[in-house]
């Protein structure tokens, strides 16, 4: 029986040492590679599910940012009627605003006869505090001929679209003046129109002019010129 050959136990020269260092080198760069395109594929993956999932979305919401959805077209927004007022009804507010009424189709408190109806002449919106809104509105008897005098009422709220609260009767004109126009500025109301000397002057043909001027009280307009 031969003698088997002893094993190489030679001791490992620097090449052999090189070469196993190239070895390992080589070894972990494949590593590496392997798991970067693990994650890459893991991250194609992700992003294809959730586009799948997501589908279904207007393209104006797939817009991102920060990593959370946002749009790219700004909400519509829409202005409000120029008919709603900014400000709420006045002290009897138990009702609608004056802003709604119909204002030729409401019965004013003034006695023109059995066959004689109203005229309205004007409507003033007035803002004497924030939390209060009023009409002022000037009527007269629609005489046809002449120039009958006005009356000048203050409503503080709407019951219907044809009936509103009356809560004063700031003026009405007698035999020595004729109101021409109702100025409504901030707690002031101001008033200004024809006068006439005497009972004998032709309503046609005034001979003077006056102004009034009332303020808010809290409650109601007080005369202060």
């Amino acid at each position: 029986m031969s003698p088997r050959p002893l094993p190489d136990v030679r001791p490992p020269t620097e090449d052999d040492e090189a070469l196993e260092r190239v070895r390992r080198r080589v070894q972990s760069i494949k590593h590496r590679r392997a798991a970067a395109g693990s994650g890459l594929t893991l991250a194609v993956l992700v992003a294809v599910t959730t586009f799948a999932l997501r589908g279904d979305e207007p393209a104006s919401k797939l817009v991102t940012g920060g990593g959370r959805p946002t749009s790219s077209t700004a909400p519509a927004v829409s202005s409000p009627p120029a008919t709603v007022p900014a400000t709420a009804p006045g002290p009897a507010a138990s009702g609608l605003d004056v802003a709604v009424v119909n204002w030729y189709f409401v019965r004013y408190p003034i006695d023109c006869g059995a066959t004689t109806g109203t005229k309205l002449l004007d409507v003033v919106f007035a803002n004497p505090q924030p939390t209060v809104r009023l009409a002022i509105v000037m009527v007269a008897c629609d005489a046809g001929a002449g120039t009958p005098g006005r009356s000048i009422f203050v409503y503080d709220h709407a019951e219907s679209v044809t009936s509103a609260h009356l809560s004063q009767t700031l003026w009405r004109d007698d035999w020595s003046r004729l109101t021409g126009t109702v100025v409504a500025q901030g707690a002031d109301v101001t008033t200004s129109g024809s006068t006439y000397s005497s009972a004998t002057i032709p309503r046609c043909c005034p001979d003077g002019t006056f102004t009034a001027r009332w303020t808010w009280t809290g409650q109601s307009y007080a005369r202060v010129s």
